[in-house]
């Protein structure tokens, strides 16, 4: 092969060799914009299940805001059972058929009382065993500290807790401290939860706003 033939078969060589560079860059980049896409796609679909996560448990326990805690945060009584008297009640305690989300639990219920006067009370659960006087096998006998003078007619147990909304959706119950309901995806410095007379405000995500009332 003579010298012009060699330049040809470099000049050939070197076009063949950058069309292929071209085409890996080519791929390399699509599979990047569809890793990122794919990446958006992902983070997007959290933060709307988070956000979904949110107003479930405000749904959840809306009924039981009472007012404002720490910074940002909104206290609750967290119910989580009641029960139906199902025996002759008696001062301090009652016999009663629970439904609920789990058993009560004496090392962290209160317990909402509503007397055959229509008058409610709060007292904290201090002791729950067997229930002997009623029918139902599981029915549970509740115990409280302080006594109640009328009959009890219903009883709602609940947890006192608190929600707060900054990276993430936390629930802090008692004085311990707030455990993430959600992950991590929350923009910090555009959300939140402001409470005002007569209602709670929760922004979970830019623009978007849900109300929820409270006495």
């Amino acid at each position: 092969m003579d010298g012009r033939g060699i330049a040809v078969s470099l000049v050939e060589a070197l076009v063949a060799f950058t069309l292929s560079l071209l085409i890996v860059v080519g791929l390399w980049s699509a599979a990047a914009a569809a890793r990122d896409q794919a990446a958006w796609l992902d983070g997007a679909s959290t933060r709307a299940d988070a956000t979904r996560v949110v107003g479930l448990l405000m749904d959840l326990d809306a009924e039981g805001i009472v007012g404002s805690g720490r910074s940002g945060e909104v206290l609750v009584r967290a119910y989580r059972w009641w029960g139906l008297p199902c025996a002759a009640g008696r001062r301090g305690g009652a016999s009663v058929s629970w439904r609920g989300s789990r058993r009560p639990d004496p090392s962290k219920d209160s317990v909402w009382i509503l007397s055959a006067t229509g008058v409610p009370s709060v007292r904290r659960v201090s002791r729950v065993t067997r229930a002997r006087d009623c029918a139902d096998g599981s029915a549970l006998h509740i115990e409280w500290q302080s006594d109640v003078v009328q009959p009890a007619v219903l009883l709602r147990g609940f947890e006192r807790g608190g929600y707060t909304l900054d990276d993430a959706f936390r629930y802090r119950r008692g004085r311990g401290g707030a455990q993430p309901l959600t992950a991590a995806v929350f923009p910090p410095d555009s959300v939140g939860i402001v409470l005002q007379t007569g209602r709670v405000l929760v922004e979970a995500s830019r623009g978007a706003r849900r109300m929820w009332a409270w006495p």
